[in-house]
């Protein structure tokens, strides 16, 4: 079928030609359908551009097919964002102020969003520093020639891609960030212990030599997830609970961890046995329940129906040998106390956590939350981006449901 015999369908025929296109699975991996920071610096909202930053450029056929297909898409499909929420934010606020003001439309037709972060940023590197808040870093490495034969990265047909900063396999969180516009203002008062900085001062190293950054404990690495939570994540909800938006659903990710991995971190690790990516699904977790929450204690309504986990095995490890048993979360629930759980699994460690996050806030998740917990088994699809069995969690305000 050619572009012209297609738009000479009725509407209504070429609408379930969109819907059919977009509900076919995509079997390319959750890399594949990142969204960098380095990418917003070029969005201008169009249908066109909002398709092809979202990988469905197989319907970037001609204007009209884009703008009808981005309005199926919205209104019909769960829209998937792998991406940090600084790039979700600025991509979403960017098509709201769309200048012909067809955003904020688009904007209320989107009903479901999944998150992801594949590229989870290295957060010794976080927040990126002072000094490299300057220009573009592709012209900024255009005078150096390096060598990148021997320099690892991606591989790609004739040599690795490390600093190939616009092909696929360059991960722009991962390396040191030469442009400080791609991050929000992390602008932080002199500490009045130590007003010059003369803590992290050294007058006598040699100034050839890059300077070391010493911040990298665990406490300073706890602290910067902190940051990141505050300047990221609570800023995203904060926006996606604004009348610009009428969702339905907010569909993100928990891990849990091969019970071999649970046990060695509980012996070497104390104060926590789960990874660092986990942490922060799971604050932003207690973000997603709290904007849910939240409003119904005020007399108003939520912003959204409900939440959506998908309680996910971390590797093929935790699939193979589980530190949960998921029959038991399903049959016992999510809420349960440690002598129902023995104490032991990742799953504890994980709601109770959220649970204990909640109560902070003062909402009592297991009073003021409908919760349903469903098991998935696997059947063994590799194509379908799963490596095990897992659950699927819908959360709900208890006078919603």
């Amino acid at each position: 079928m050619t572009i012209t015999s297609l738009l000479h369908l009725p509407r209504e025929l070429r609408d379930q030609i969109y819907d059919y296109t977009l509900a076919l699975p995509d079997n390319r991996t959750e890399h594949a359908l990142r969204i960098e920071r380095r990418n917003v610096r070029q969005f201008r909202p169009t249908p066109a551009s909002i398709l092809l930053i979202l990988r469905h450029e197989y319907l970037l056929l001609n204007r009209q097919v884009a703008s009808e297909a981005t309005e199926v898409l919205f209104k019909h499909h769960t829209i998937h964002f792998s991406c940090g929420p600084w790039v979700l934010k600025t991509l979403l606020t960017r098509i709201e102020h769309e200048h012909s003001q067809m955003g904020k439309q688009w904007l209320r037709w989107m009903k479901n969003i999944e998150l992801n972060w594949t590229t989870f940023p290295n957060l010794r590197l976080y927040p990126p520093a002072e000094e490299s808040r300057k220009g573009y870093w592709g012209e900024e490495h255009d005078e150096y020639e390096i060598d990148v034969d021997y320099v690892r990265g991606a591989q790609s047909d004739s040599h690795y891609d490390e600093y190939d900063f616009d092909g696929e396999a360059y991960n722009d969180n991962l390396y040191a960030p030469n442009d400080g516009s791609l991050y929000p203002s992390f602008s932080q008062p002199p500490d009045p212990m130590d007003p010059f900085g003369f803590s992290t001062h050294y007058p006598f190293t040699d100034p050839t030599h890059e300077p070391v950054d010493e911040a990298g404990g665990t406490d300073d690495i706890e602290v910067r997830l902190e940051k990141l939570v505050e300047q990221e994540v609570v800023p995203l909800f904060d926006y996606l609970a604004s009348p610009t938006f009428a969702l339905s659903t907010i569909t993100f990710p928990l891990y849990f961890i091969a019970r071999r991995t649970y046990h060695h971190q509980n012996i070497t690790q104390a104060d926590t046995a789960l990874p660092l990516k986990l942490w922060y699904w799971i604050r932003l977790a207690i973000c997603a329940l709290r904007t849910l929450l939240q409003p119904g204690r005020q007399g108003g309504n939520s912003p959204f129906d409900a939440v959506r986990v998908r309680y996910i095995p971390w590797d093929i490890w935790a699939s193979m040998d589980p530190s949960d048993n998921l029959a038991g979360l399903v049959k016992k629930g999510l809420w349960n106390d440690a002598h129902d759980n023995h104490g032991i699994g990742t799953g504890w460690d994980v709601f109770q956590t959220i649970r204990l996050g909640l109560e902070a806030t003062g909402i009592d998740v297991t009073k003021e939350c409908v919760t349903e917990v469903r098991l998935i088994r696997w059947q063994g699809d590799l194509d379908s981006r799963r490596v095990g069995d897992e659950l699927e969690i819908s959360f709900r305000r208890a006078s919603s449901h």
